[in-house]
């Protein structure tokens, strides 16, 4: 048996409306995920507990996120969102 990738957010995804990464730009790749609904409630976040995360288990460069519409936003607003509640 193989166990999903992310058990507890995979039925969420559909409703994320936007998502926040994280991504180091000296190993070249996502470390941590967060999904937002439309409503600006945190409804997904990985790598946490046996979640490895939609974007943090790609192999996705810096470079393919530009393809996205892309809207930085700060390290500390990243954190706060990060311990923020999930619904």
């Amino acid at each position: 048996m193989i166990p999903k990738a992310n058990p507890d957010f995979e039925k969420k995804y559909k409703s994320v409306d936007t998502w926040y990464i994280e991504y180091d730009d000296q190993r070249c790749f996502t470390t941590r995920e967060i999904g937002i609904d439309k409503d600006g409630i945190v409804i997904a976040r990985a790598p946490f507990n046996n979640n490895l995360g939609l974007w943090v288990d790609s192999d996705m460069k810096y470079e393919d996120y530009l393809s996205y519409e892309i809207f930085p936003i700060t390290k500390n607003d990243f954190i706060l969102l990060w311990n923020a509640p999930i619904a």
